[in-house]
């Protein structure tokens, strides 16, 4: 009942989609020369030698997350085609950057029907994977209705998500149950979509592709061109903070500005958009900032580099001894601390960590991240890190834990194969 009903009420709101998609072409949300690919109309032209996987993923992270795979099986099966989705113009400009020759990249249709089923006549993919719990009713309905295979991988649900799905029990199991299996993150994710009805139970725990993925190389040049700029200088690094986090930025870098007058702080906004907050919370000390996108660099007397663009928190990680992952100290459950550790970056994190709980109980039980409380508390752990020992033992404890949990990859990779094996099987 709860699907018929938002089925019918969705056949009426194409014009107020319309609406919204041109707010977000306004605000920079969406980008105009792809609004199309909203209606399921792309100029992109699917590969008719060619079998098609097509993969599913929300955002910027579920999309890296997914690369490395994607590479793997185009490398191994040249009789295949990838197609992958994402919501966000950011993901989509990332995945633009990162994708192997034989991937194509579109933007995932709007809860349309007929714009979903225009999609999937273009596309016509042979497999489906989704990834997370990026669930849209009409599009997995229609994925049904055509009978093709799909899996998911990667499996997450918050405890809140679950709270919320729950309530429809019967109308969620009607659009999960038709997976034929589900690769799940952790043991209390497998059992919230066991109960939601996933796959009909044909659940594995592999733990969390994010963890696994390679972290590729920095542009050197640029590397070497922002690291020449700050020099000698102790550095940290905010990243991917939200806005009711910047005050405590600012009150932490006050805090270590006493005892390290040239210390430097690289703050980088989970949404670049909010890069004017972050210039009115610094800029009201008096401190000097230098912007990213603007093409600036620090200068010796620069307290703050507003590091405010896109796919480049690798970078900042690389040249940051010391990461406070962000969303953490605020009410947005926090962001998951992979690249930091792939990259040598001793981890600070808040209490808010929802999203990763099961991720940074690992990495504290090994002694392999801190947690802080506020800003007083991060501005004392960030001048113990300056001992190099004291910081090493953090950052080689933080790597074990990456690679004693990357197995994600190789049964990701095993299974996903072995389903593409299937369409060859006599």
């Amino acid at each position: 009942m709860v699907l018929f009903l938002y089925r019918l009420l969705s056949a009426p709101i194409a014009g107020a989609l319309f609406f919204v998609q041109k707010k977000w072409i306004r605000v920079g949300k969406e980008d105009p020369l792809r609004a199309q690919e909203r209606w399921g109309k792309t100029n992109a032209r699917r590969s008719q030698n060619h079998r098609l996987v097509w993969f599913h993923a929300a955002s910027v992270g579920e999309s890296v997350a997914l690369i490395d795979v994607i590479r793997k099986l185009l490398n191994e099966n040249s009789d295949w085609q990838v197609l992958i989705t994402t919501f966000t113009r950011t993901s989509a400009k990332i995945m633009a950057d990162s994708l192997p020759e034989g991937a194509v990249h579109q933007m995932v249709p709007l809860e349309h029907t007929p714009s979903i089923r225009r999609f999937l006549k273009h596309w016509q993919p042979d497999l489906v994977v989704w990834t997370e719990s990026d669930i849209w009713p009409l599009i997995l309905s229609e994925i049904h209705r055509k009978k093709i295979p799909t899996v998911m991988v990667n499996g997450v649900i918050s405890e809140r998500s679950y709270n919320r799905l729950k309530r429809f029990r019967g109308s969620i199991k009607k659009l999960l149950s038709p997976f034929e299996t589900g690769l799940i993150k952790d043991q209390e994710a497998l059992d919230r979509y066991r109960e939601l009805g996933l796959a009909n139970g044909n659940l594995r725990c592999v733990g969390s592709l994010k963890e696994a993925t390679l972290m590729a190389e920095v542009d050197a040049p640029v590397f070497n061109q922002v690291q020449a700029a700050i020099n000698r200088r102790p550095v940290w690094l905010a990243g991917s903070t939200h806005p009711n986090e910047f005050p405590q930025i600012v009150a932490t870098h006050k805090i270590l500005l006493k005892s390290y007058p040239d210390m430097l702080l690289i703050h980088a906004p989970r949404h670049p958009e909010n890069a004017a907050l972050v210039r009115q919370s610094s800029g009201a000390e008096g401190w000097k900032i230098a912007q990213r996108s603007l093409g600036e660099l620090p200068s010796a007397d620069c307290e703050v580099f507003l590091a405010d663009t896109i796919g480049e928190m690798r970078l900042w990680h690389q040249l940051s001894p010391i990461s406070f992952i962000g969303g953490s100290l605020s009410a947005d459950r926090g962001h998951n601390p992979f690249e930091a550790a792939a990259l040598g970056s001793a981890i600070l994190y808040g209490p808010s960590v929802e999203h990763f709980g099961e991720v940074y109980q690992r990495y504290s039980l090994a002694g392999a991240a801190i947690q802080v409380s506020n800003a007083v508390d991060l501005a004392e752990n960030i001048i113990k890190l300056q001992e190099p020992d004291y910081r090493r033992g953090f950052t080689a404890a933080a790597s074990k834990v990456r690679f004693d949990g990357a197995g994600a990859f190789t049964k990701t990779y095993s299974f996903l194969q072995q389903r593409l094996d299937k369409f060859d099987a006599p």
